[in-house]
């Protein structure tokens, strides 16, 4: 019994030292059905079709909760589950993604970074996500990380303009598109704030 909790010592010792080359990483799978088409792509992919999409959500941190209900987790996947179920069955799940996700090009590479920046203000552990289309492709959208694990973004995750954001504050916010392009210009209709959703 000592040398188990002189190994859990030893591990929470790792964890406050934030050996930097070293992670733990959760990754949690989801699947939807949709339809989408690209308008202007020169193949069949320009005819409405639809996929049995996979979706990976993976969160990184160099430690883990210390104490409480949750010790020795990342986070709970359930609690991982409850945020993406809300948007898979609002935007994603039976859906037509051109319509719910305003683009004529949503392709996975599109869909993946789309579910990155919708997660983000939900999941700040958030690391990437990837977008599978078949068993065989697949496209992921990652940000780059600080030394520190956390994105070079903020820690805490903002809106373009700097405005912060939190659970309450997001809910208020309902970006609508400005004009469509690679960099898809969003403003909020509540408050005019650059979201980035």
């Amino acid at each position: 019994m000592a040398g188990a909790a002189a190994e859990c010592e030893s591990v929470e010792v790792w964890a406050e030292d934030g050996v930097e080359d070293e992670w733990f990483e959760l990754e949690k799978e989801f699947r939807f059905e949709a339809m989408h088409v690209l308008l202007h792509h020169d193949g069949k992919c320009a005819r409405p079709h639809g996929h049995s999409y996979g979706l990976r959500v993976a969160l990184c941190s160099h430690t883990l909760v210390q104490n409480g209900p949750k010790v020795n987790m990342l986070m709970d996947f359930s609690d991982i589950s409850a945020v993406c179920k809300k948007m898979l069955d609002a935007y994603l799940d039976h859906h037509n993604l051109n319509e719910t996700l305003q683009t004529d090009s949503p392709t996975a590479e599109f869909i993946a970074k789309w579910v990155f920046h919708y997660l983000e203000p939900k999941l700040p552990l958030l690391h990437s996500v990837t977008v599978s289309e078949t068993h065989t492709s697949r496209a992921t959208y990652r940000r780059r990380r600080s030394s520190s694990g956390q994105a070079l973004s903020a820690a805490v995750p903002r809106y373009g303009n700097g405005h912060v954001a939190s659970e309450q504050d997001a809910s208020r916010h309902r970006p609508k598109v400005l004009e469509q392009g690679p960099a898809h210009s969003r403003t909020c209709e509540t408050c005019g704030c650059s979201c980035r959703i």
